[in-house]
């Protein structure tokens, strides 16, 4: 790997500029919240703390609150606030609950907010401190994808003729062979590709798989390594991406406009190509869940799934990983002989 721009720098520029714009109407303290934010590593993490903050200040203007200081932001107005995003209006119109984790998620992010709004002296008192964050989980059953339905994916995706296919079809096997978060595929470079030879001779009979190097999750640099399947895809899709665009463009997957694709560019590609499972449609991140889920079950090994999905803890790693019913059948079956066999 040479020292040209990574896709994550270069994902950084684009995005603290976006970011910067967003902003920009908005009063000064949000703009000083931006730059507070300096040492926060993930775009992403940024872009929620801005954005919810952004929300609150949309909901107090809505209610006629003067926005231009910050005598607005206290404790009434945050109640409400939090009364106001207790409901949400569905698709069909109809007016539902949503969810807690989001819920807890908006009272963690606003916490962040106003915890600097009394460190750079805006307001005197957190209103969060007299807000208790929610407790509790949502009954949510979580879906993955099984072996049939992966194959009928990558089956949909071959018989197509997108001349994207082959992007396609490397995204698809990268994300299930190795788990990564769709931003880190997204900032690939062509760089990050190394193809695995059994000899000298590069013909595709000699090829064995390829390796690649992402950068994850808290700027974490790590390599993974792809199926000779997996990398065949991946070859063909660096030849096509060659035809199309210039030697100035690094990016690995580009989209129509021969750019970078973006997490929303992979995610209407994966919801254009995966079934819906149990009402649900599956996304870049089902299919890290599916990743987790399907390795677990082979392996039993929950320590091992952490490892390979680089979570700090197996608790995180366990809300990823689909249980079934089957241990607790074998378990009841293993009992049973004790009672009665």
């Amino acid at each position: 790997m040479n020292n040209e721009i990574t896709g994550r720098e270069q994902n950084r520029l684009k995005n603290e500029l976006k970011l910067k714009q967003y902003v920009s109407n908005m009063p000064e303290y949000i703009s000083s919240y931006l730059y507070s934010l300096h040492n926060v590593n993930s775009y992403r993490s940024k872009s929620e703390y801005i954005h919810a903050a952004c929300q609150y200040i949309a909901f107090l203007r809505k209610n006629d609150c003067d926005i231009s200081n910050t005598k607005c932001i206290n404790i009434d107005n945050t109640n409400r606030y939090f009364d106001a995003i207790s409901t949400t209006t569905g698709t069909n119109g109809k007016i539902k609950a949503t969810s807690i984790a989001y819920r807890k998620q908006r009272w963690s992010l606003l916490n962040n907010f106003f915890t600097h709004l009394v460190l750079s002296k805006k307001i005197k008192k957190n209103p969060l401190d007299s807000i208790k964050r929610e407790k509790g989980r949502d009954n949510v059953k979580r879906v993955y994808m099984e072996k049939s339905d992966i194959q009928n994916v990558i089956m949909t995706i071959n018989h197509s003729k997108n001349r994207f296919k082959y992007r396609d079809l490397s995204i698809v096997c990268i994300f299930l062979q190795t788990g990564i978060r769709v931003t880190a595929l997204t900032e690939m470079n062509t760089n990050n590709v190394e193809f695995l030879y059994s000899s000298f001779d590069h013909i595709n009979e000699n090829l064995d798989g390829a390796k690649i190097y992402v950068i994850d999750k808290g700027n974490k640099a790590d390599e993974y390594y792809l199926s000779k399947e997996a990398a065949l895809y991946l070859k063909d899709w660096i030849s096509v991406r060659n035809s199309l665009v210039g030697i100035e463009e690094i990016a690995l997957f580009i989209n129509n406009e021969g750019t970078r694709i973006s997490t929303k560019g992979v995610e209407n590609m994966i919801r254009k190509d995966s079934p819906v499972i149990n009402g649900k449609q599956i996304t870049p991140h089902k299919y890290r869940a599916t990743f987790g889920t399907l390795l677990y079950k082979e392996t039993k090994d929950i320590h091992l799934v952490q490892r390979l999905m680089h979570h700090e803890s197996s608790d995180t790693t366990q809300i990823y990983v689909v249980d079934d019913d089957t241990e607790n059948i074998e378990a009841t079956k293993i009992m049973a002989n004790y009672c009665f066999k």
